[in-house]
């Protein structure tokens, strides 16, 4: 088996969600392992989000988001998804099935996913991700009320979609998740 670490500088996780009114933005710091066995199937992932790093575009919705109102990034500054089940569903496309952690509440989460080979230059690959994510199912916003509003102009599925670029692990590399190396915890 391979251990890979997750490349932030060369992945991008974005968020979207679409109805009356749309929104878009990416987490721009994203840190985690992935294990590839030796027939080229993805078996462990594990990731971590810093919820402060959500970027829009538009700096004070940023700030707005990241308050108690929406995701609550100071209370719970790290979302994280951990694999539990993978099935192959091509030759190169797996459903990975996990357990996503946000806002304090778990729920599980399956992401269709896509497998690139290595290339040449450094044995880096790439895992590109896609999904839907029901933000009432973790109580963004936190108030009801708002919450009904939100889902009646964005709506409640939030399409998550990324590339995420693999390192190979090399020894002595940390490759745990972002709350042993920046001071991130989950309240």
């Amino acid at each position: 088996m391979d251990t890979y670490v997750i490349a932030a500088d060369r992945s991008a996780l974005i968020v979207s969600m679409r109805r009356v009114l749309s929104g878009r933005g990416t987490f721009r710091r994203v840190t985690g392992t992935v294990t590839v066995d030796e027939n080229e199937i993805p078996r462990a992932l594990q990731v971590s989000i810093d919820a402060r790093s959500l970027r829009t575009g538009i700096s004070i919705r940023d700030q707005h988001l990241k308050t108690v109102t929406f995701m609550d990034a100071g209370r719970y500054p790290l979302i994280t998804y951990t694999s539990e089940r993978v099935e192959r569903v091509g030759p190169d496309r797996f459903a990975i099935a996990g357990i996503l952690r946000l806002h304090g509440r778990e729920q599980p989460i399956t992401l269709d996913t896509r497998l690139e080979p290595a290339d040449g230059i450094d044995g880096a690959r790439y895992v590109r991700f896609s999904g839907t994510v029901s933000s009432s199912a973790f109580a963004v916003p936190r108030n009801p009320l708002l919450r009904t509003v939100v889902r009646a102009m964005f709506g409640d599925a939030v399409a998550v979609m990324g590339s995420v670029c693999l390192v190979p692990a090399r020894e002595g590399v940390e490759a745990g998740p972002a709350s042993r190396r920046g001071g991130l915890s989950q309240r």
